[in-house]
């Protein structure tokens, strides 16, 4: 599957020692991506660890090929585990993990 994202918005978060990130994933005929996809493609994007990275919402409207996204990239997997909501850390664990 072909996806595509752009980067519109990003922002340094200090305090959190973070970025944070509003992003287009577009998918031309396609349905929407999985957030381990989006994942995968975001880490490369951004070239950075992958289990720093995580995807809080996933927005997609009726009859659009695009999906927005807001995610969080922070210094290191562990800072994440601390300052981000447990649900948000299981949603980013994917189902092998949780099994």
């Amino acid at each position: 599957m072909s996806v595509d994202i752009e980067i519109l918005k990003e922002f340094e978060n200090p305090l959190l020692n973070r970025k944070e990130l509003e992003c287009i994933v577009r998918h031309p005929r396609a349905a929407t991506p999985t957030r381990a996809e989006i994942r995968d493609k975001l880490a490369a994007l951004l070239n950075c660890d992958k289990e720093a990275l995580f995807v809080e919402k996933i927005l997609t409207e009726f009859g659009i090929s695009a999906t927005k996204i807001y995610a969080r990239v922070y210094a290191s997997p562990s800072e994440g585990k601390k300052v981000e909501s447990s649900h948000i850390v299981k949603r980013n664990r994917g189902k092998s993990a949780e099994e």
